[in-house]
């Protein structure tokens, strides 16, 4: 049935319908503030000196505060944010209710990054700047200017790669603290590390890494589809704003720093497309097709260098050791581990996968 869910959530082009039924039940969300300090001067967007402000109440306080809240909604409420705080596992715990899987599962009991920062703060913070009520609105914003000219026709279905959808917040953040353990240097830490979201849409991810990690070197977006580039771009403007507000004392001083922030608007097939440095990808490619998989681990394979981590969901990537013409070298993915989160985009369990490059084509 789950399996069932995914496959209509990607092949269905307004998906903005499932986003409105989650928007119905979740209205609510805390006070709280992305800022930054950010250089639009760059092809991307620089964040250096940035800060992620949160300044509001507890989510289920407001809740219970609005005068327009329906007491029916306390209960879902509860289970959503229950189920946000779960470990990483399959039972004994509010993934109780879920289907089982198959798949191996990584328990932690972590409330914090392994840089020592909350995962709840930070997933309060996304949360305002990027509602949960206005997930049509940015799926709108994504079949603007850059969408249409993908399509072949009048009676074409959009590309369903070009679905968009927001990967859960506090899943991310655990994936990304366990693929720490899979450095193949002495250090498990994100520090002077680069980080890119492939497929980055709105910047959501990006500056949940950010701020995740704020010692990272850099944190990457990269979005083939205009439109939602510039919202990510828009976001930043006013995380800009934001800091600006807070130098000028305005804003109480409760921050935690960002890492520093790119964004770029490519495909990651563009030969141009500059990755090498990168040592960590993440690739929300639940409606991705095969095609678009084997095209982003042909990038990864002929440009990174060894030991890169690779994390896809719900769909694997390409392991077979696969020659790359652009460099007449070989290249091999190997998988390091399959783990299942909860994640309300899909509806229940998303699965997603680890991978390490162990032979570079660069």
């Amino acid at each position: 049935m789950l399996c069932e869910l995914k496959a209509r959530m990607c092949l269905v082009p307004r998906v903005s319908v499932v986003f409105l039924v989650y928007a119905t039940l979740f209205p609510g969300f805390c006070s709280a503030f992305i800022i930054g300090t950010f250089d639009p001067s760059t092809t991307g967007v620089g964040a250096s000196a940035s800060a992620l402000y949160s300044l509001g109440h507890d989510y289920l306080g407001s809740l219970s505060q609005a005068p327009s809240a329906d007491a029916s909604l306390t209960a879902p409420l509860q289970t959503h944010l229950d189920r946000h705080s779960a470990p990483l596992t399959s039972s004994g715990s509010a993934w109780d209710d879920l289907p089982p899987t198959d798949s191996s599962t990584t328990a932690s009991d972590r409330s914090e990054s392994i840089s020592g920062v909350s995962y709840q703060k930070v997933a309060e913070g996304l949360d305002v700047l990027y509602p949960p009520t206005e997930l049509a609105a940015r799926n709108a914003k994504s079949r603007t200017d850059g969408y249409w000219p993908f399509l072949k026709g009048a009676d074409s279905e959009p590309p369903v790669e070009f679905t968009y959808g927001e990967f859960d917040a506090l899943f991310f953040a655990q994936l990304l603290d366990q693929a720490a353990s899979f450095f193949v240097s002495s250090s498990t830490t994100y520090d002077g590390k680069i980080v890119a979201d492939i497929g980055s849409g709105a910047g959501r991810l990006v500056l949940g890494a950010a701020a995740l990690h704020p010692r990272l070197a850099k944190c990457i977006g990269i979005e083939i589809l205009p439109g939602i580039h510039e919202m990510a771009l828009e976001n930043v403007a006013q995380c800009q704003k934001q800091q600006q507000q807070e130098q000028q004392g305005l804003l109480p001083p409760h921050n935690l720093p960002l890492a520093p922030i790119e964004l770029v608007c490519a495909s990651i097939s563009d030969p141009t497309l500059d990755i090498s440095q990168v040592d960590v990808f993440f690739i929300a490619s639940t409606c991705m097709p095969e095609s678009v998989l084997v095209e982003i681990a042909h990038a990864i394979g002929c440009q990174c260098r060894v030991g890169t981590l690779v994390m896809s969901t719900d769909y694997e990537l390409l392991t077979e050791r696969t020659f790359c013409e652009r460099t007449n070298k070989y290249f091999q993915l190997e998988k390091l581990s399959q783990t299942d989160g909860y994640c309300w985009i899909v509806g229940g369990v998303s699965t997603a996968f680890t991978y390490r490059l162990e032979e570079s084509a660069a």
